[in-house]
């Protein structure tokens, strides 16, 4: 094999991840995009419920602030398993996937 073939062979197989890339612009919409909404949803209502109680613990009655500190733990759970969701995903697009890294620089830089 000369040095040309084998520069061939080796710039032809650094381009082949490259290549996969139009396959992954499918027609359909990238479920990345869904995961993310779940995912910013399930963390708007922890941060909701966190604030609620936030303003008034002092208010409330314990059994009350109990169980708004029980539904936080929950929603807590429940953003913690989108979170894990999204990130175990493979984006479709090479957008996505930008969408997906910016969510988790994000998600990074709150906590």
């Amino acid at each position: 094999m000369s040095n040309l073939s084998r520069r061939t062979l080796v710039s032809t197989a650094a381009a082949l991840p490259a290549l996969s890339i139009p396959a992954l612009a499918s027609v359909e919409p990238d479920p990345i995009y869904a995961a993310l909404d779940r995912c910013r949803r399930a963390e708007a209502d922890v941060e909701a419920a966190a604030e609620l109680i936030g303003k008034n613990h002092k208010n409330w009655p314990v059994d009350k602030t109990v169980r708004a500190e029980d539904q936080l733990t929950e929603l807590s759970g429940i953003s913690q398993r989108a979170f894990t969701d999204l990130v175990c995903m493979t984006p479709t697009t090479v957008t996505g996937c930008a969408a997906l890294l910016r969510h988790v620089q994000e998600h990074e830089n709150r906590y």
